[in-house]
């Protein structure tokens, strides 16, 4: 078969002829999170520079830090969104590397990314591409709910559920972005038309950006005393933004509580966890999103056994 054999340009080609073509690069993402003076504005497009690396990211929206003070350590704080600049795999960041602003803030203190980024993935390579085109084939009887899905993912999304609406005898597809950005109105009607144009049953299709829930998780823990509550912080961190990969877990999932807790003891430098003070969103249970909701990590407040805060945290919704 041709398409096993094809490569580069010749598989673009065949591809195009599918009304298909090659994934580009994608961008990373990362949540920051600002400390300083209540008021604090920090506007939209300001760059923030990866301390090890150098990559350049930008906040994609406005952020205000709030009047929240937290019980420890009277510091001021909020979060928002920045995205990289450029695209690929050489663009990600590691949790707490995103520490420098480019210009200068008054009443600003101190940024960090308290998460590893999500997203920056290089050009769709060639294994992948034909992977995408046989599940396009394989979705061909067009109307069932993979169609739409398969359809979806090809808009640089990685994520994506359809769900077949009675009221409009229609169908609702819920899309996220590889980088857990937003699509623009304009992108989603050009995936709605890609979808009703494509399709045979001829169902009206609305496109949302689907739902992301916050997850803020909270605990007191014993430290070995061979590592530092950073190098703690960071190994949590990672291991719980690894676990609930919402790229992965995708719609619907429930975070059980007793998976956050092996996951918080099995990371390096944490001998114990107190006993009742694990908290996920504030209570001691499993964390259930809808099945229009995917989760993402907002905050890890960790406090050691000799009360010190490795971080602590505001919820941060970042929803349609």
């Amino acid at each position: 078969m041709f398409l096993d054999t094809c490569e580069g340009t010749d598989l673009d080609d065949y591809a195009e002829r599918r009304g298909m073509s090659r994934k580009a690069a994608t961008k990373s993402s990362a949540v920051v999170l600002f400390k300083g003076v209540v008021g604090t504005f920090i506007p939209k497009n300001t760059q923030i520079r990866n301390e090890n690396t150098g990559v350049i990211y930008e906040l994609i929206e406005d952020v205000t830090i709030q009047d929240y003070n937290n019980a420890y350590d009277n510091e001021y704080s909020n979060k928002g969104i920045a995205e990289s600049i450029n695209a690929g795999s050489n663009t990600t960041s590691k949790a707490n590397e995103l520490t420098i602003i480019l210009t200068s803030i008054n009443g600003l203190k101190s940024l960090t990314n308290p998460f590893p980024s999500i997203g920056g993935e290089d050009n769709e390579t060639d294994s992948q591409l034909r992977e995408r085109i046989r599940e396009r084939i394989n979705v061909l009887a067009q109307g069932t709910k993979a169609y739409y899905e398969t359809i979806a993912k090809e808009n640089s999304g990685i994520i994506a559920k359809a769900f077949h609406n009675p009221i409009v005898m229609g169908v609702d597809v819920y899309v996220v972005k590889n980088n857990l950005g937003l699509y623009s109105t304009t992108e989603l009607n050009n995936i709605k038309t890609q979808m009703e144009q494509g399709q045979r049953a001829m169902y009206p299709v609305t496109v949302y950006n689907a739902q992301q829930k916050a997850i803020n998780i909270y605990c007191q823990y014993v430290r070995d005393m061979k590592y530092t509550a950073e190098e703690i912080s960071n190994n949590v961190s990672t291991n719980i933004s690894t676990f609930v990969d919402p790229r992965v877990v995708g719609f619907g999932y429930t975070l059980k509580y007793s998976d956050v807790l092996k996951t918080i003891l099995n990371s390096t430098g944490v001998k114990e966890v107190k006993i009742g003070t694990l908290k996920i969103n504030n209570i001691i249970d499993d964390i259930k999103c809808s099945s229009y909701e995917i989760p993402r990590i907002t905050s890890i407040t960790l406090l050691d056994q000799f009360a010190e805060i490795v971080q602590d945290e505001i919820q941060y919704y970042y929803t349609e």
